[in-house]
């Protein structure tokens, strides 16, 4: 368990909880407990806000570290804006149970993850030309592109949210 992240069941959001640094400071000393999603379970233990913001131990890389500092910035908001709400932890797996359940998020991190609601939502693009555009100035793209039926999914999606 490696790539681990915050999510918001509420809202369907997500970010970046820290990689191993939030697996030995958060998962180990019991202040939250991850999702078995990976072993093909379906338990999602709530996160209290509260318990991770009390975790000194997770927050103190921050003082050595500037990127680390950045992300716990981006988790300190993250929590703050959503401690009301249902929070769990863990990894990507949760995304993929059921298999598209990816396409109803929207990922806080800083690239932003590049997820339908992301290119909606965050990057206020409205068809899929401007899309394409982006990710052709970029020079990059989100891991569902190289996937046909993926990337199908993705452009219905992105479709549907700006119909809405």
């Amino acid at each position: 368990m490696n790539d681990l992240y915050f999510r918001c069941e509420t809202c369907k959001r997500f970010v970046d909880a820290g990689y191993r640094h939030a697996y030995w400071t958060l998962v180990e000393p019991g202040v939250v407990l991850a999702d078995d999603y990976v072993t093909g379970g379906t338990a999602l233990p709530p996160v209290s806000a509260e318990a991770v913001f009390a975790a000194d131990a997770y927050w103190a890389a921050a003082a050595n570290d500037s990127a680390m500092a950045e992300l716990l910035g981006r988790v300190r908001e993250f929590l703050s804006d959503h401690a009301r709400h249902s929070l769990s932890f863990g990894d990507l797996h949760r995304l993929h149970a059921p298999p598209d359940e990816w396409l109803a998020w929207r990922c806080d991190d800083r690239d932003g993850g590049l997820l339908p609601r992301n290119l909606v939502e965050g990057l206020h693009l409205s068809t899929w030309t401007e899309v394409e555009a982006y990710l052709s100035r970029t020079g990059g793209s989100p891991w569902w592109w190289s996937s046909p039926d993926a990337r199908q999914a993705a452009r219905r999606k992105f479709m549907e949210l700006v119909r809405k």
